[in-house]
């Protein structure tokens, strides 16, 4: 192989300039092929490093770029970290190439490629997989052919080849995960090109793992493979969990202990590394302790990195056509994406550049709450007692103890007058400075639980307050000022003086110190983090963004102990999203039961910046015969929810609905105080009836509704996440009870925020925001209903502001086409559900 045919003399030329700018150490760049011969071209320094190594920093890489660095010592043959990443690399059409110093020679781990070429699917052949008597008819005992699902796949399809975003509302039992699954696989195989299907519940994920995918791998003309990602801190960190086995005595106490014991032993002989794997819950300290995280790995340099767990998972998505996430995890990924200069084995997915998201109405939430920013007392307080603790029960406990101790095992090694001066910077500044931050830590947070319940007595009763003009020009948010500048000054004096241990620790690289490498990463870490915490509660208190909204979040829980916290959340992510998503990505296919109001896509566009010239649209319908399967009922014989007649006149409603219908009922509120009001009350009043009556919060949902489907007579109460996501078909769920109407609290503060932002630009708020926000919710409730052919049943509305209020109209539009309503006196409309059951 010969140098010329790789590299232009301009491109030679310029790596021979950035090799002597950094005298001879190794140098990270990227080629590109740009000129009309397959010659490399243009160069970009990206990393500069020692002798030994570089870091491969996350900077965007596509097919037809090179990576290329140098090898001082004039050894190219490839280190296993070398081949690593080019073998990640090359599976997405990027080469690899390593150069000596005097770029005279070179050796080629993966051979460079132009731009590979995109083969477009045929929407015809994609579309004949759905009709009778072929693939998936003759793989599914139960198939039945609809057309919105057949629909549904060709629109995708043609939304990959043109690489243009779409919305798909697909009403519920359309069978949408294979509608977006089948397109996704060909697209993917074809044209070795990864799709990432994302989520909103844990659900949809193990129906699309455990489920649809399996299915599809024997339904199928096609081979691939498709993995579950998880977030890192689901995996054990090796070097973490053996790096404390000679500190466990010490820094552990016993069920700590026993807990480790049981990891150390599971990871022996674990499969995954994944907590998920678990048959016995550890103690959330020690899972802290041993959790696999990015700012404290090692990556290549570490001692495990060949059987690290999330390396392995890493790179079975690397290898992956389809990628299932959760939302979560997706702006994870794009946040670590936006960052420059980051380790591209920090980046949380490997390249992709198509996209699905499921559960897709509740993106602008998701990723409001992942683009904000939180500072609880109780995470400051755990950090500084993890470096070191105000009451230590052994003798040596926390992070500064365990560095000493680790330095003084290697004493043998260190000039004595050096370890004397760390061990004493640990004693006498170190320690004394995380019981200051500490103390300012307590005082500061006290001081807003202080201030908060103060203006409770007077205008506040919910746990949030919001931080505006008003509250905070107060004379006593002075008082609150003044407190985090002294807790400002005390976390930067913590960091600078944590700083300078890591400058010492540096100097010991010789000094034989057990994992120093990670001793150094993990401190590194700890300074990171602080300074992370020290800038939001900076920018919360002292920054006022309009952009943003802030706020205080305070409760108590059942054994009175306070919960305090600092928040702060964009109030409109229209840009971000479009900036960081929509232009960066080919497609993402948008799809949900529940996108539009009225049959329109107008709410989702204004809220997500889904310009009509970036993102199409289609509407399949519904698969099923609501005329014969569902009844909207609305009793008129009650009052209105904001009445004092309301709640007693409800109970009396739900307890005859309830026994009606023999259970079989799930009841939706609002909110978990009218959830327990109604649950205790009728409960006493139920317990002579076979009625077995379940609780949101009793146990996880998933064991909730385990329980519902095994009953003879069951009935949920729940709230919040009951409203979606839940499948029960069949008999055994023939009504969904619905209290209140789902309108959201008006004065949370994001909420708040975002209608003020409306009305500043003159907009009706209620009416494009909080109108259409309940009427998604609604329809999700309606939705839990009618799940196949077979179901029926009836959606009742105790709220008679459906019917008397001018916007009820929206929420009975939305209601699937069809679907019988009937508006009534109780005891007639009782009447009706039994009739229409018969």
């Amino acid at each position: 192989m010969l140098i010329e045919d790789y590299f232009t003399s301009k491109a030679q030329d310029k790596l021979k300039e950035k090799i002597k700018e950094v005298a001879g150490q190794e140098v990270y760049c990227i080629g590109r092929l740009t000129g009309e011969e397959p010659l490399i071209n243009e160069i970009e320094v990206v990393a500069r490093g020692n002798k030994v190594a570089v870091p491969a920093p996350a900077t965007k890489l596509s097919p037809g770029e090179v990576m290329i660095h140098n090898h001082p010592s004039g050894n190219l043959s490839p280190s296993q970290p070398d081949l690593n990443l080019a073998a990640k690399f090359g599976a997405q059409g990027i080469g690899a190439i390593i150069i000596n110093n005097k770029v005279d020679d070179l050796y080629v781990v993966v051979e460079p490629s132009l731009e590979l070429e995109i083969t477009d699917l045929d929407v015809e052949e994609i579309s004949e997989i759905f009709v009778a008597d072929n693939l998936l008819d003759q793989t599914l005992a139960q198939y039945e052919y609809r057309y919105q699902q057949q629909t549904m796949a060709e629109v995708i399809s043609k939304a990959f080849n043109r690489r243009t975003h779409l919305l798909v509302e697909a009403g519920t039992g359309t069978g949408k995960s294979l509608a977006y699954l089948i397109p996704s696989i060909y697209w993917a195989v074809e044209n070795d090109q990864k799709v990432v299907v994302s989520t909103n519940t844990i659900n949809l994920q193990e129906q699309l793992i455990k489920k649809d995918i399996p299915l599809l791998k024997k339904a199928l003309d096609i081979e691939f493979n498709a993995v579950l990602v998880k977030g890192r801190r689901n995996y054990v960190c090796l070097r973490k969990l053996y790096s404390l086995q000679e500190l466990a005595d010490q820094v552990l106490e016993n069920k700590e202990r026993e807990s480790y014991l049981k990891l150390l032993d599971w990871a022996n002989d674990a499969k995954t590394g994944c907590r998920s794997e678990l048959v016995f819950q550890p103690e959330y300290s020690v899972w802290e302790r041993v959790a696999s995280e990015s700012d404290t790995c090692l990556r290549s340099n570490c001692h495990h990195h060949g059987d690290c767990f999330f390396t392995k998972a890493r790179l079975k998505s690397i290898k992956a056509d389809i990628l299932v996430v959760n939302h979560h995890l997706l702006f994870s990924d794009i946040a670590v994406r936006k960052e420059e200069g980051m380790d591209l084995e920090v980046a949380v997915l490997p390249k992709y550049k198509h996209v699905i998201l499921d559960e897709a109405h509740n993106i602008e939430e998701v990723a409001t709450s992942y683009l904000g920013d939180r500072l609880s007392k109780q995470h400051l307080l755990k950090f500084l007692h993890k470096l070191h603790p105000q009451k230590a029960k052994k003798g040596i406990q926390g992070f500064l103890m365990e560095t000493r101790f680790k330095i003084n095992q290697a004493r043998d090694k260190i000039d004595k007058d050096f370890r004397i001066e760390i061990q004493r910077m640990i004693d006498n500044i170190l320690q004394p400075q995380v019981l200051k931050t500490t103390d300012r830590a307590n005082t500061f947070f006290n001081l807003l639980v202080e201030f908060k319940e103060q203006l409770e007595s007077k205008e506040e009763k919910e746990s949030k307050l919001r931080l505006k003009e008003e509250i905070i020009e107060v004379e006593e948010w002075q008082r609150i000022e003044d407190e985090t500048e002294n807790l400002l000054v005390a976390m930067n004096q913590l960091n600078r003086k944590l700083s300078g241990l890591q400058n010492k620790i540096e100097l010991l690289a010789d000094a034989d110190i057990e994992d120093y490498e990670g001793l150094l990463v993990d401190l590194v870490s700890k300074i990171g983090r602080l300074k992370e915490m020290s800038k939001i509660l900076d920018t919360v208190i002292n920054e006022n963004d309009s952009e943003r909204v802030d706020w205080l979040d305070i409760s108590r829980n059942s054994k009175d102990q306070v919960k305090c916290s600092l928040n702060s959340a964009p109030i409109n992510i229209s840009n971000e999203f479009r900036d960081n998503l929509l232009i960066e990505m080919d497609s993402i296919i948008f799809t949900s039961a529940t996108l539009t109001i009225d049959k329109s896509f107008n709410y989702i566009r204004d809220r997500l910046g889904l310009d009509e010239d970036l993102v199409a649209e289609l509407r399949t319908g519904d698969p099923f015969n609501y005329q014969e399967q569902a009844m909207l009922g609305i009793p008129t014989d009650l009052r209105e929810p904001y009445s004092p007649e309301f709640t007693s006149q409800a109970l009396n409603i739900l307890k005859e609905l309830l026994i009606e219908n023999q259970g079989r009922s799930l009841v939706l509120f609002t909110s978990y105080g009218m959830l327990n009001q109604f649950y205790y009350k009728l409960k006493p009043q139920l317990e002579e009836t076979k009625l077995s009556l379940y609780r949101q919060g009793e146990k996880s949902r998933h064991l909730l509704v385990k329980d519902f489907k095994q009953e003879m007579a069951p009935v949920i109460f729940g709230t919040a996440s009951f409203w979606e996501g839940i499948d029960i078909p069949g008999e055994q769920l023939s009504s969904v009870i619905i209290v209140k109407l789902p309108f959201e609290v008006p004065t949370d503060p994001i909420i708040e925020a975002k209608v003020e932002e409306l009305q500043d630009e003159g907009r009706n708020a209620f009416r494009e925001y909080m109108l259409p926000r309940a009427v998604i919710k609604f329809k999700q409730g309606f939705g839990r209903l009618i799940r196949t052919n077979n179901d029926q049943g009836s959606v009742i509305v105790l709220d008679k502001r459906i019917i008397t209020k001018r916007y009820g109209k929206n929420f009975i539009n939305s209601i699937p086409q069809g679907c019988q309503i009937v508006v009534d006196k109780s005891s007639h409309l009782f009447k009706k559900i039994k009739e229409f059951k018969d």
